[in-house]
């Protein structure tokens, strides 16, 4: 593709390249339009513009998001969520019918895409805080939008130079950075913390979001400790349901470490996954003068605790359910089911997870020189086709049977990456798998469906495959148990073997299907619309036809340097059929 400069002329976006149709369907994908009279290229839409600089990654990327932040706190400035057309007050028992907050919070004020639900939370935020609750669980199910609620709160709080710090598993943070900066009405600066032996204090203050993961946290938190928070999250939550795991004391206090200072959020769609007691971290931190201030009677009154045998506790059990749910939902706990809110979210919503490199550089490398090379060849093999040397024939000879070697190699390559994402994708489903729902997943290679059967089985998922491998009856009894058996979570199908032909929507008795999950993208965005239409079927029951589609990528490579353009591709699709999706 061509290097496209965006310039800009007071308001207007002029998009300045060498032309090509593939450069001009790029352009024009991201909503550029075409003035006949100057030949221009242009948008006058910030978006438009940002969309083109991400794309293309112009410099002047920088200086749009500064834009489009401007814009956003104008217009968020503009309107006082008090005014909101949609009151929250219907969304939560408890509620103050007045429009008071905190201290440390500005009165808030109504943005540019959010939901009515969204701002139910942040009233709800804001609310529990004037009540004097230092931490606060929002537990609503996966695709709500927890990560735009919480940057809501990031947006209306008051100190001119805040601080924010993200704690998430290592996957998300590249994806945690995205959101901020496309969400932000503030210009909120963000870096992400990586593995650095020794951290600089100083770059801790060069930001107002910090972003780490678990694993790293512990050795960092001398330093961390040294910044006065305005307000940590904790994503994932459901990570800390051991007291006694080293992630958890060293974000909650235990063993050699304190609790990090500062106003907490936890963000978890499944802050239960088993029994009662493992919300108890999350109740005590929380809710310590509640819920959370005597174990014993928690866990006796909700966990039937009794000492055992051996003189241990037994913690296994469940008792007085309903209770426990008025309590948590009454006092520091927001959680909105999906049902809830289908009449306000779209029927398909997309999004990349994209996973940082980390040791798999080399393959990332060699998977763009593989491509590079099929794609040299195959275009000097289009310009031999033109030729009019009497040779010719001969040279068109050897390029095909190069195309096809370096299409080998490509293909080599692209599974070296499917299969190093095993394990990243087989916990991005665990984290997206609730009690109720099922997942499906997407690979091409068998060596990457095997794998992630391997993972799903060990986690008891009971997952079961559809691909080229299996027989027609095989192939049949697998869509039947993930259709019909509620124990069944999880399938793994190969693209285009499972891609037609097929219902994947789960039931209401066995389980709706919630999610899709792409291991591996396939490039086509006809063949990825078709493996999403299993799930989402037209005409379908309207809880089934509600799904997430996830891309997992890793960062730099090919599936995420397609997966924006196959998004985009996609939603084409969608409104020539009315589909709505974001």
């Amino acid at each position: 593709m061509n290097v496209i400069e965006i310039t800009q002329h007071n308001r207007i976006f002029i998009a300045n390249f060498v032309y090509s149709h593939e450069t001009k369907d790029v352009v024009k994908e991201c909503g550029f339009k075409f003035n006949r009279d100057t030949k221009d290229w242009w948008t006058d839409d910030l978006k438009c513009a940002l969309a083109l600089a991400e794309e293309t990654g112009d410099s002047s990327r920088d200086s749009i998001f500064r834009q489009l932040a401007d814009k956003k706190w104008q217009d968020l400035q503009a309107y006082q969520i008090s005014d909101a057309k949609h009151p929250p007050s219907t969304w939560h028992d408890g509620f103050a019918e007045e429009n008071s907050v905190g201290s440390d919070l500005d009165s808030g004020t109504e943005g540019l895409e959010y939901k009515p639900y969204q701002f139910a939370f942040l009233e709800w935020w804001k609310q529990r805080t004037r009540n004097g609750y230092k931490s606060l669980l929002e537990a609503s199910e996966m695709g709500i939008g927890k990560t735009v609620e919480t940057v809501m709160i990031m947006n209306i709080l008051k100190n001119p130079n805040p601080k924010y710090l993200i704690i998430c598993p290592a996957g998300l943070k590249i994806n945690w950075e995205r959101e901020i900066r496309k969400w932000s009405a503030k210009n909120i600066s963000v870096q992400r913390i990586d593995g650095e032996k020794k951290l600089d204090p100083s770059k801790l203050n060069q930001t107002n979001t910090s972003i780490i993961n678990y694993d790293i946290l512990p050795k960092h938190r001398e330093d961390i400790d040294k910044i006065k928070w305005d307000l940590i999250v904790i994503d994932e939550a459901h990570y800390l349901k051991s007291p006694k795991a080293k992630r958890t004391q060293a974000i909650l206090g235990g063993g050699d470490f304190k609790p990090i200072e500062g106003r907490k959020l936890f963000l978890t769609g499944t802050p239960l996954i088993n029994r009662p007691a493992e919300l108890w971290t999350l109740v005590k931190a929380c809710d310590p003068n509640g819920l959370g201030s005597h174990w014993h009677g928690f866990h006796e009154r909700y966990c039937e605790g009794h000492k055992n045998r051996w003189g241990g506790w037994d913690l296994t059990g469940a008792n007085h359910l309903d209770e426990l749910q008025v309590k948590l939902r009454s006092s520091f706990m927001m959680r909105r089911r999906t049902d809830d809110v289908l009449d306000q979210l779209p029927a398909i919503r997309r999004q990349a997870i994209v996973l940082p490199v980390n040791g798999n550089a080399e393959l990332v490398h060699a998977e763009q020189q593989a491509y590079e090379t099929h794609e040299q060849i195959k275009q000097d093999l289009e310009e031999a086709k033109k030729s009019m040397d009497d040779d010719i024939e001969s040279r068109i000879k050897q390029l095909r049977s190069g195309l096809r070697l370096a299409f080998g190699e490509l293909s080599k390559a692209r599974k070296r990456v499917g299969v190093c994402k095993i394990p990243y994708v087989a916990e991005h489903v665990l984290n997206v798998q609730d009690s109720r729902g099922k997942t499906v997943v997407f690979a091409h290679h068998v060596d990457v469906i095997d794998g992630l059967m391997d993972k799903f089985e060990k986690e008891n998922l009971n997952p079961v495959r559809f691909s080229g491998t299996n027989t027609s009856q095989q192939k049949q009894a697998s869509v039947d148990s993930f259709q019909y058996d509620s124990n069944c979570k999880v399938i793994v199908l190969n693209i285009e073997a499972g891609g037609v032909g097929i219902t994947l929507t789960g039931t209401e008795e066995a389980g709706f299907c919630t999610s899709v999950v792409f291991a591996e993208l396939d490039w086509r965005p006809a063949s990825m619309d078709q493996a999403e239409r299993r799930v989402a079927r037209l005409g379908a029951d309207e809880k089934a036809s509600h799904v997430i589609v996830h891309h997992v990528v890793l960062d730099g490579s090919l599936d995420a340097l397609m997966s924006n353009k196959l998004i985009r591709k996609q939603k084409v699709i969608d409104q020539a059929i009315n589909i709505d999706t974001l």
